[in-house]
């Protein structure tokens, strides 16, 4: 959706807000994928009424700085049931006669890395929106930087009696928070739901001695998260209730560049008071949300040890998300630290004394022989 820019924003989660002439505005959500030129998921909702959420595969016609949106198959966000199912059908069922246009037209006024400008439907009704793509932002500056002496002191100084804090570490504080599903350039979970994910299940219920269901959402999680866990991509990110933890993998994950960045990063997110859905139907949310949950460890000895929790996202540009929610609450839920890498070396040493080691986060032959090669071999 922009010329003329060194990023591509024409792929990407794009975020904003659809206001027509005569109502209330709107949110909406626009998914492009890169494998997928020409065409959209457009997710819809109203702050207004929440519980009316639309879902949209629209395909594209672009000229110049006009672009025309067909969306024949438009679905609607049930929460009984968590599933999308057609608008037709859910009119009829709750008995609401307003027509649905199926074309829209868009001029741009503005474009880039915001766009923005007016619509028209083909039912007559017109509007203004605007939409922003935060793809590809910078991550967020730290809020502090400390060394491993002070960051210790700051965990048990702020969190040591604290239920509902969680901690991530990441090796290079260049990297967003993003899930690896989104950093393989996809937004689009639903396609992932029902395309990606029965190929996994086929796949693992061939070498698993746990049998994964399909239709249950218990036996979904479990799936994805063991799946995180052996490197496949997932919509999750994995968190541990330990700051100790967090910062081994934030010292031992590899990092894809020749020389290592000038630090770790740890994130820190506090759940009191944050929004969750109840399950992994968050997938076929419109509405962008984070939510943690606490998956059965079928087959995934990982899963204690490491004290693992995970998020689940359907939104790509995660810390841009939670900044907003922290603006329209006036509550701060992530915090962000940078270690510099020269801390490495006391650090390991002392995550070793307390007995966590790869051997021990990584039951198994594997882990054995990480911990060891770490312990010996590591310069």
């Amino acid at each position: 959706m922009a010329k003329g820019d060194t990023n591509d924003y024409s792929f990407g989660q794009w975020v904003g807000w659809s206001r027509p002439e005569n109502g209330p505005e709107g949110k909406i959500i626009v998914n492009f994928e890169k494998r997928t030129p020409g065409r959209a998921q457009i997710f819809g909702y109203s702050p207004q009424n929440p519980a009316f959420r639309i879902s949209t595969d629209a395909v594209l016609q672009e000229s110049e700085d006009t672009i025309v949106i067909d969306s024949p198959n438009t679905r609607v966000f049930d929460p009984q049931s968590g599933q999308l199912v057609p608008v037709a059908e859910f009119f009829a069922a709750h008995k609401i006669t307003q027509p649905i246009g199926k074309k829209t037209t868009y001029k741009m006024a503005e474009r880039g890395r915001v766009t923005a400008g007016s619509w028209e439907t083909d039912l007559g009704e017109r509007g203004g929106f605007r939409l922003e793509n935060t793809t590809y932002d910078p991550p967020l500056k730290p809020d502090y930087t400390f060394d491993w002496k002070q960051f210790k002191e700051f965990v048990v100084a702020n969190y040591l009696d604290r239920e509902f804090v969680l901690f991530r570490g990441q090796p290079d504080n260049t990297y967003k928070l993003r899930t690896s599903f989104h950093r393989s350039h996809r937004n689009n979970l639903i396609r992932y739901l029902y395309e990606d994910v029965p190929r996994l299940r086929h796949s693992v219920n061939a070498v698993s001695r746990f049998y994964y269901e399909n239709n249950n959402a218990e036996h979904l999680g479990a799936l994805l998260s063991l799946a995180q866990h052996h490197g496949y991509p997932t919509p999750l990110l994995d968190w541990t209730s330990s700051p100790y933890i967090a910062a081994y993998f934030a010292f031992t994950e590899s990092v894809s560049k020749e020389q290592p960045p000038p630090a770790a990063r740890i994130f820190v997110f506090d759940m009191e008071n944050w929004w969750s859905a109840p399950s992994v139907n968050l997938m076929h949310e419109p509405i962008p949300n984070i939510t943690f949950l606490r998956f059965d460890p079928h087959n995934n000895p990982r899963f204690i040890p490491q004290q693992s929790i995970a998020s689940l996202s359907n939104v790509d540009d995660i810390e841009t998300h939670v900044r907003a929610v922290e603006k329209e609450s006036n509550r701060r839920h992530l915090t962000i630290i940078d270690i510099p890498f020269s801390e490495k070396g006391t650090l390991l040493k002392e995550l070793r004394l307390m007995g966590i080691t790869h051997g021990a986060l990584f039951p198994g032959l594997d882990g054995v022989c990480r911990s060891l090669k770490e312990q010996y071999f590591t310069t």
